[in-house]
């Protein structure tokens, strides 16, 4: 932010220049505000205790352990609005092998 203050504060009067500071102005903005909008949305309590229970999630599921459809439902919205493509996969496959473990799979039996 300091630069584009100095690029206005060098060049008040040119419209070239003018034009550069408001094109760079927006992409900052444009690259600024889902990052806003996306940590405005969760605190970062809630995120840690979400990525905690993916992980025990995942060592439950490790061993074999009976998951709930419920919980690896809500994992899957959540990392599916507030993480990154890696959270999401772990998520989703953590609720087909809850749904596989329950007898809910969809695959055809041969």
């Amino acid at each position: 932010m300091k630069e584009t203050f100095r690029i206005i504060h060098r060049h008040k009067r040119s419209t070239v220049n003018r034009k550069q500071f408001t094109a760079h102005l927006r992409l900052e903005l444009i690259v600024a505000l889902p990052l806003l909008v996306l940590a405005a949305c969760v605190s970062p309590s809630e995120r840690q205790r979400m990525e905690t229970l993916l992980a025990d999630y995942e060592q439950r599921n490790s061993q074999y352990d009976t998951l709930s459809i419920d919980i690896t439902r809500r994992l899957a919205d959540f990392f599916s609005r507030h993480g990154d493509a890696h959270q999401r996969m772990r998520a989703y496959y953590l609720l087909g092998c809850a749904h596989e473990t329950a007898g809910e799979s969809g695959g055809s039996e041969l």
